[in-house]
């Protein structure tokens, strides 16, 4: 279930299916901001804005989301008449950026050019119930997700486990309210030791088409640069053939796309959180890498 933009005039042009994150809802009404889309349409691209939880009649959470269902919106994208169906490219950010690798990894003949913001390159489960499963495949999980730090059970939740973790000092601790908000990026490198962690990496080298990692050194969400270093590096490992590129904002926080400050009470995870960065840094990425994606897309498709 999504929106097409679109500009009047002849000719099939690129298309660009676009993912957000955790927020749950329809691109251009959520943390991926409409300006943005906009922007892409302007450029000459043909925008898919795709919801898939937290959306009418779609799941109520992101949780057991299967990837044929993605498969399916790519696919009718391809067959859209004032699209080119030699040149899609896809764009995440957040966990939508996880899914976008996801994606690319596993359907990789229909995808031409990927651009993932703020990603992960370890398939998490679900939210906010993280020992639940976020992405299947023919009704299996696409990978063993990494969940929670404080047991196994599948009732806790996000707000759960960020407790517990704070409280048995795993991770710093926060009041979690509007004056002393949450960083999540904490409960997210601890889990990164996680001995699943390795097994939940995504196969990042069966993507056949360019890449372009975002990120802000000062995420407070969760670590993308480190992230995206490790997709990096894996990629080089497995003598990745196509173009890659990692673009990190020092400064910049989560919200590279939206420039959004502050502290921020997360709707589906329902916590006090914040983006990171400082608002001159975050201002600067919001405007860089608005130039940076179009470059990039235009470049490969």
């Amino acid at each position: 279930m999504g929106n097409l933009y679109t500009l009047a005039g002849s000719g099939r042009r690129p298309g660009i299916l676009v993912v957000s994150g955790s927020d749950g809802g329809m691109p251009g009404a959520n943390a991926i901001p409409e300006s943005f889309i906009a922007h892409l349409v302007e450029n000459g691209f043909v925008v898919f804005a795709l919801a898939y939880f937290s959306y009418e009649e779609l799941p109520e959470r992101l949780e057991n989301i299967p990837l044929e269902y993605f498969e399916s919106a790519l696919l009718w994208l391809r067959s859209c008449p004032e699209v080119d169906p030699a040149r899609i490219g896809l764009v995440g950010q957040s966990r939508g950026g996880e899914l976008s690798l996801l994606l690319g990894a596993k359907f990789p003949s229909l995808v031409q050019a990927i651009v993932a913001c703020a990603p992960s390159g370890i398939a998490w489960g679900g939210f906010p119930y993280p020992n639940r499963l976020a992405w299947t495949l023919h009704n299996q999980p696409v990978l063993p997700a990494v969940g929670a730090l404080s047991g196994e059970n599948d009732s806790i939740t996000e707000l759960n486990d960020l407790v517990w973790a704070m409280h048995t000092g795993r991770i710093p601790t926060h009041a979690n309210d509007e004056h002393d908000p949450s960083h999540l990026t904490d409960l997210f490198e601890a889990r990164c030791h996680s001995p699943r962690a390795a097994a939940a990496e995504i196969p990042v080298e069966n993507i056949q088409c360019p890449i372009l990692l975002l990120s802000g050194d000062k995420d407070a969400i969760w670590p993308a640069e480190f992230f995206c270093n490790s997709i990096m590096r894996r990629l080089r490992a497995h003598a990745f053939s196509f173009y890659m590129q990692h673009k990190n904002y020092e400064g910049a926080g989560h919200g590279i796309w939206s420039s959004r400050q502050g502290a921020l009470y997360h709707p589906v995870g329902q916590f006090w959180c914040q983006l990171g960065g400082t608002r001159e840094a975050s201002l600067s990425a919001h405007e860089r890498s608005w130039a940076d994606v179009v470059k990039f897309l235009k470049e490969s498709l």
